[in-house]
């Protein structure tokens, strides 16, 4: 069984980086990773040529009063939530035109 695993593993690896298809239409993102540091706000602006602010702006967690959806100006966008009990969970959400995604 070992050996097919890793003959799995060095065949994948072989393949390369994604090709995106030109009809792709939407982003897969594992939500349970974020983090809620916002950084992925600021590359699709940057990505996107809109106004950025500065990088240290992207710190202030007053944004996560309210909850955000995505807009002419702001093309993504973190929300949080705070269950009680539990830790606060993040979820970025996009306009879901990006192919490559800051967050990949």
């Amino acid at each position: 069984m070992a050996t097919a695993v890793g003959a799995c593993a060095t065949e994948a690896q072989a393949f390369g980086p994604p090709t995106v298809s030109p009809d792709s239409v939407g982003v897969l993102l594992d939500t349970a990773a974020c983090v809620g540091c916002r950084l992925c706000e600021y590359a699709c602006k940057q990505a996107n040529g809109l106004p950025t602010g500065t990088l240290e702006s992207y710190n202030d967690t007053s944004v996560f009063a309210q909850m955000r959806r995505p807009s002419p100006t702001a093309l993504t966008v973190v929300n949080e939530w705070k269950p009680q009990g539990h830790a606060p969970l993040y979820a970025k959400v996009n306009c879901m035109h990006c192919n490559e995604t800051a967050c990949v």
